[in-house]
């Protein structure tokens, strides 16, 4: 049997009778094990014992995700047990079997002290992970047991302790990339974790706001008592000297900003592409990062970033033409603008408000930023018309001269980008004498007209048709190409041709 090609190698041979007694041993102490587990869980035994029997069978079998679930049990149970007794305290045994409900209030040192503990619990078990995570990299209970840790040590360690537990989460996804770079779980499990991060640095400049806060208003307290004194002295008007310090403060007149991680995260695909141009996992995480991204740089205006990417993807392409994720990111940016002309010009600003708002009713976030990204930027059909000309030509006179007939993309994305530039007004003419003409003509007859009137005609005639772009004649020639080239696709390329009057 082979698989893509390459021949499996033949895993079974016989066994001699004391291979097979050794297997059979080896299950009977697998049963005894599991068994054990689940009386301990069954007697409600929630101790660090049970929690080491779950950890050995979990490394004999991690696909278990029942033992998963009683282990996450155990550890929810430790969190909250007695903590180890002080000399004081020595004589009195706590029962960690039953654990008593955690007190509403607790001393600091002793708050204090059960975060140390529960910290230390769950960084334990992050690190027992790791091992598993080596040896079974595509085990979804491993990745979900961590995201739980994960979140528990959100949830019941102060700020600082979690954000160091979580930023080591991030060395350790971005060594993972680097072994595997395109591995859209490894990207996904990322997002993740910058999402939470950016919570727990803005909820940290808070507490360090709120403390600064607190400090500046005891020292204008005291600075408000000796002012009040010389006040009472020089006999100095008590109200304008309020009014003065109260406006100096300058908590009263900013806010910090929202913490986002976009810039960053930007630039680490844009490093990854770098090294591999097919990263397609890079490319689409970086298209999630535009709308964050302008939203984190009030510099950054969003042509000046289309425009930027828009250089970035056609080197790329000048680079390797025939790489399919490369044009996906192209198309993604040129569809992008393309639904900006027409949401400019088809729509009211109400009905876009009207979608933004629906799509973040559905929870759609995402799709509703764009949206206003797109909104903001405010392209033109005229500006729009240029830039697709230009693509087209470029893609015509440059990529397609560069790799011949052969590749497939060219002629794909140049019969598209020709259906969305005739979709925003654009005129593809049969023969290009004939819109030569009519321009010679067109402006022939306004010769009586100032200098001024008819270089405006003579640009109006350019944004009708592209210079130098594709005619009718090479938009039928592109989906020949493709009927010839993607035959198992003809009859989309048969739909395709029928909707542009082929």
């Amino acid at each position: 049997m082979t698989s893509h090609g390459v021949p499996r190698p033949q895993t079974a041979k016989a066994r001699s009778p004391e291979e097979y007694q050794k297997e059979q041993d080896k299950i009977a102490e697998y049963k005894q094990l599991v068994d054990e587990v689940k009386g301990a869980i069954g007697a409600e035994k929630y101790t660090p014992q049970t929690l080491s029997l779950t950890s050995k069978l979990l490394r004999e079998n991690p696909e278990y995700y029942t033992i998963w679930n009683h282990r996450r049990r155990v550890l929810q149970r430790l969190f909250h047990a007695p903590l180890p007794a002080t000399k004081s305290e020595h004589s009195q045994t706590p029962n960690t079997d039953v654990s008593p409900p955690l007190p509403e209030t607790q001393k600091p040192d002793e708050l204090r002290q059960r975060q140390r503990h529960q910290q230390h619990l769950i960084t334990a078990d992050l690190d027992f992970l790791l091992p598993l995570l080596v040896k079974f990299p595509k085990c979804y209970w491993i990745w979900n047991h961590r995201q739980w840790l994960l979140r528990q040590a959100s949830t019941l360690l102060d700020t600082e302790a979690a954000l160091e537990i979580w930023e080591s989460e991030l060395a350790l996804v971005a060594k993972m990339l680097g072994r595997d770079s395109r591995n859209f779980h490894g990207w996904d499990y990322r997002r993740g974790i910058i999402a939470e991060l950016e919570k727990l640095k803005a909820k940290k400049g808070l507490q360090d706001g709120a403390i600064g806060i607190g400090h500046e208003e005891e020292q204008n307290k005291d600075d408000a008592g000796q002012e009040s004194r010389a006040r009472e002295e020089d006999g100095a008007n008590e109200s304008q000297q309020h009014s003065s310090a109260t406006n100096s403060n300058p908590h009263n007149e900013t806010k910090s900003d929202p913490i986002s991680l976009a810039p960053s995260e930007h630039a680490y695909t844009t490093k990854l592409t770098h090294s591999n141009l097919s990263n397609f996992s890079a490319w689409h995480n970086r298209s999630k990062l535009l709308p964050r991204l302008i939203a984190a740089t009030p510099s950054l205006s969003p042509r000046t970033l289309f425009h930027q990417e828009l250089a970035l993807i056609k080197r790329a392409l000048f680079t390797d033409p025939y790489d399919q994720s490369l044009w996906f990111y192209h198309n993604y940016l040129i569809t992008l603008l393309v639904k900006s002309c027409e949401r400019a010009s088809r729509l009211t600003q109400e009905a876009t408000e009207r979608e933004v708002a629906g799509r973040k009713a559905r929870g759609n976030e995402v799709l509703a930023r764009e949206i206003e990204w797109l909104a903001d930027a405010n392209f033109t059909e005229q500006e729009v018309r240029g830039i697709l000309s230009r693509e087209m030509e470029e893609i015509s006179d440059e990529i397609l001269e560069d790799c011949g007939d052969d590749c497939r993309n060219v002629w794909l994305y140049l019969l598209l980008y020709a259906e969305y530039y005739e979709s925003i007004g654009g005129v593809i003419p049969e023969e290009g004498h004939e819109i030569e003409h009519e321009s010679h003509n067109r402006v022939g007859a306004h010769d009586g007209r100032d200098t001024n009137t008819r270089d405006s005609l003579v640009e109006d005639v350019r944004n009708i048709h592209p210079a130098g772009g594709i005619k009718k004649q090479e938009m039928e020639k592109c989906l020949e190409q493709l009927r010839v080239m993607d035959g198992m696709r003809r009859g989309r390329w048969d739909d395709w041709g029928r909707r542009l009057g082929f």
